[in-house]
């Protein structure tokens, strides 16, 4: 990932911190942090995605999993999916 993508995820990241969004958040998508609990990534990012396709508004999921498209090195997804976490806070643009 370049420099730059790197400054837009940190910085978006900030912009969601300040959404109030967080993963022990009522709403979370419980079986996906068990997942995670279990080191089961792949498990967890396919709970995820299905959470969005039933509600994509979701805040909390689309964070988690931008969160985990940055650990797995996926720069382009978790832009994405953190930008669309700011958006539905507000500050998006």
């Amino acid at each position: 990932m370049t420099l730059h993508k790197q400054l837009i995820v940190l910085v978006t990241l900030f912009f969601v911190a300040g959404c109030g969004v967080g993963l022990n958040e009522e709403g979370a998508p419980n079986s996906a942090g068990q997942s995670l609990k279990n080191s089961e990534v792949r498990s967890a990012m396919i709970k995820l995605k299905s959470t969005l396709r039933d509600n994509p508004e979701n805040r909390n999921a689309r964070r988690l999993l931008g969160e985990l498209y940055l650990q797995q090195g996926d720069g382009g997804g978790a832009q994405k999916e953190l930008l669309r976490v700011q958006q539905l806070c507000g500050h998006g643009a």
